[in-house]
């Protein structure tokens, strides 16, 4: 939609002909017409990768090769777009159209040699868009439309008249440039999720394709031929927009050119590239072209972005496709095409059921097993002192399940103190050592904790005597949450203990030994005490491990990081010195729920891991009942024994969290619980989680006006918001304006880097911090539950 169109040689002053007929190295009287490119074109000689088609075709003995060759002539002179060349001048791009006659060159040496031949006559401004047996783009029923311009002139027929490409042109010139705007601005008013994403900078190269035979079983008359290609652009959408996690997922969509729009141009096919690439509608102004789009608006450039296209033609049988990660998303688009045209016309969209046989039967089989539940007390074995311990709490009249409190620290007696609890039967209450007195009295208050003592260094002695402790009683009440907001109470069985816990207990029970560096070497030189105590096996976070170098513990032989992601430099580092794992958990799952090799190029960045000792399904967001196709993205619930029974005195939150088993559970007796995080399943059965928080939080407070910043992932009203919280480093809250500015600025930061950004944003003076002083997530997330409850 130009300012200035050209459409007819006599627009062009004889300087600017004489230009463009030295261009294409001919006479100014071989020119015939010249006008403007459509956008298509113009898209098409900004790529920088061309591309070429050849059209082989193969005659009979019986055939006169100099009759088809008259036929050719006649069929390029009879369609103007096959005598056309494209050159750059003071108009820009224009077509020139010339009145050479062809002449079929004849050569030798077989296929093959021609082919090469025909890749040294690379495409360019002022060269002939086809040459010989080189046809080029054909819209309208494929090579067949050809067969029909050359077979008329063989057999002496008569030629079929049909519009010129430039009538097509000067449609697509004459469009109202307003009705374009008015039209696609408020379809793209929000900037949509472009699947696959890649980051900004980043240009995606189709170097493999892939293909699949759908056959429409049992449809009968019940869906017209014609209305197959609507289903197909239907199914594409709702499968996009399983994997993209937006209703609004965006993907190109190639059309014909040819419409009821076109003033006659359609009632027979006009030879020519008249298809264009837009972002899918129907609507007349839909040659309007992408870099036309992309001016309307921001929204509507973002849209333009889309990274799948969307051809729906008709094809010959061809042979079998070649393998393909593309495959498992083939497998949803052909359910969810099946879905729509047996389903009911009036079933609405959320009622169709997602997961597709395939994923079905793969996300069964990773979970079939989980593992039985124990009937042993998680102690093994009887320690002396432990044993008194118990006895003494049994006299001052502790009771089954009745909470027991003691100082969570860095030694022995910890160990004493969690073994005389559970033997009394009690449930442990450990309090961290370093928890402001506040903190340690609500916790006391919570957990209705009436009896307090001194567990350290002093043991009470009293005559060693077992006690027998049963399965179900309570082993822990772990209180999980931040300095600010209230902690929740979680009720750990015998059978389901912490991460943090089981460093003891996985290496008491099989000989191994627990080394305990005292809270000042941990701080100070824990690679010194590891190499001291011949360590071989640790649990760190990757805070911690920041602070080692392989160098420093040559004896460490496995290392297992828990807590937050592990960045790309820690993953260079230890997977080349030590068996490197990173772990996932909730502390309300037990020790490890997933567990993943780190190694130096792994198959998905991502990944936190396949299951352990559980079993992992991911939901979609809306509800629990319909779980996710492989690479959908998705809630995860655990299922097993290693659930947590409940939220202790909290029968709102624990019901929200701990559900019965879903309509499609095989096994009704199990416990699962919701975690919250938004994961999705690798086709290898490993799961990834879909926003790396820490950074995008890099991202953004690396341009200096932000402090601190806390950022995670919620689902409201079915959807994905990402929320950030963050305190700028003016002390005090900023004015309207300013917050008004923020979004804006740093929204546009994030989705250069990361391809993701907040849209949900609040300003703070502080943000909560743990006792370690780093910034305490969970205790943010819960205040802003709170304040959006």
């Amino acid at each position: 939609m130009a300012s200035a169109l050209v459409m007819s040689r006599a627009e062009v002053d004889g300087v600017t002909l004489a230009e463009s007929a030295k261009s294409c190295n001919l006479p100014v009287n071989c020119i015939k017409d010249l006008y403007d490119c459509t956008p298509f074109q113009l898209s098409m000689i900004a790529e920088t990768r061309s591309e070429v088609f050849h059209f082989l075709v193969s005659f009979g003995p019986t055939a006169d090769i100099d009759r088809f060759s008259e036929a050719l002539r006649k069929g390029v002179s009879l369609n103007s777009i096959f005598r056309t060349r494209i050159v750059n001048c003071v108009l820009g791009f224009v077509q020139v159209m010339t009145n050479e006659e062809h002449i079929a060159e004849r050569q030798s040496g077989g296929v093959e040699q021609c082919l090469r031949d025909s890749a040294k006559h690379r495409l360019g401004l002022g060269v002939p868009l086809f040459r010989s047996v080189f046809i080029g783009r054909i819209t309208g029923p494929g090579p067949e439309f050809l067969d029909e311009d050359l077979a008329a002139p063989y057999y002496d027929h008569p030629l079929k008249m049909r519009p010129q490409f430039k009538e097509f042109v000067a449609h697509g010139m004459g469009l109202n440039e307003s009705a374009a705007r008015s039209f696609w601005a408020p379809r793209l008013k929000r900037a949509p999720a472009i699947f696959p994403a890649v980051k900004r900078g980043v240009l995606p190269f189709a170097s493999d394709q892939t293909g699949r035979k759908i056959i429409l079983e049992g449809i009968g008359n019940k869906v017209p031929t014609i209305h197959i290609p609507y289903y197909i652009e239907a199914a594409w959408a709702l499968t996009a927009s399983i994997y993209a996690d937006s209703e609004s997922a965006t993907y190109g969509f190639v059309l014909s050119g040819c419409s009821s729009t076109l003033d006659g141009v359609e009632a027979t096919w006009a030879a020519g590239p008249t298809i264009t690439k837009v972002p899918i509608q129907a609507h007349p102004t839909l040659q309007c072209g992408i870099s036309q789009l992309r001016a309307i608006s921001e929204a509507v450039q973002a849209g333009s972005g889309f990274l799948m296209l969307l051809n729906i033609r008709p094809v010959l049988l061809s042979t079998a496709p070649g393998k393909s990660d593309l495959h498992w998303i083939l497998n949803q688009f052909e359910h969810t095409l099946q879905l729509l045209t047996k389903a009911s016309p009036r079933m609405k969209l959320n009622e169709l059921h997602r997961l597709n046989p395939h994923d079905c039967s793969e996300i069964f089989r990773w979970n079939q097993t989980i593992p039985e539940t124990s009937e042993r007390s998680s102690d093994y074995g009887l320690i002396h002192m432990s044993d008194r311990l118990a006895h003494e709490l049994q006299r001052r009249v502790v009771l089954p399940g009745e909470p027991g409190a003691f100082i969570f620290e860095s030694s022995f007696w910890t160990m004493v103190s969690i073994l005389g609890i559970m033997k009394a039967g009690a449930a442990c209450v450990p309090i961290e050592k370093n928890d402001p007195y506040g903190r340690k009295a609500t916790v006391l208050s919570i957990a209705n904790y009436t009896k307090s003592g001194h567990l350290a260094p002093n043991v009470w002695v009293i005559s060693a005597e077992s006690v027998a402790e049963l399965p179900e009683n309570l082993a822990f009440i772990i209180f999980d949450g931040g300095t600010t907001a209230a902690p929740k109470g979680i009720m750990l069985e015998h059978r389901c203990l912490k991460i943090s816990i089981s460093e003891i207990f996985g290496a008491l029970p099989f000989g191994g030994c627990v080394c305990i560096p005292s809270e000042e070497t941990i701080k100070s030189d824990l690679s010194c005490f590891i190499e001291f105590a011949k360590v071989n096996w640790a649990l760190l976070t990757p805070r911690i491990l920041r602070k080692l170098s392989p160098d420093s513990v040559p004896s460490l032989e496995s290392l297992v990081s828990i807590g937050e992601p592990i960045d790309t430099k820690a993953s260079k580092t230890w997977s080349a010195y030590s068996r490197f794992l990173n772990g996932w958990s909730a502390c309300e799952t037990s020790v490890l729920s997933t567990v993943a090799d780190v190694i130096l190029s792994p198959p998905y960045s991502e990944s936190i891991g396949r299951l352990v000792a559980c079993s992992i399904w991911i939901v979609i967001p809306e509800t629990v009942h319909q779980l996710s196709p492989i690479g959908g993205m998705g809630e995860i619930l655990v299922e097993g024994p290693g659930v947590a029974r409940a939220y202790l005195n909290d029968e709102v939150r624990t019901a929200a969290s701990f559900i019965p088993p879903p309509r499609w559970a095989c096994r009704k007796e199990t416990k699962f619980y919701r975690t919250g995080d938004l994961t999705k399943y690798n086709p290898d059965g490993s799961i990834s989680f879909t926003i790396q928080l820490e950074e995008l939080e890099s991202v953004l407070a690396s341009y200096g006006e932000i402090r601190d910043i806390v950022t995670f992932a919620r689902i409201s009203a079915g959807r994905t918001q990402l929320v950030a919280i963050v305190c700028l480093n003016d002390p005090q809250l900023p004015w309207t304006a300013t917050l008004q500015r923020l979004p804006g600025t740093y929204a546009g930061i994030a989705d250069q880097h990361l391809n993701s950004a907040p849209t949900v944003w609040l300003a703070v003076e502080q943000l909560p911090r743990a006792a370690s002083q780093k910034l305490d997530r969970v205790a943010t997330r819960e205040w802003f539950k709170t304040i959006h409850s």
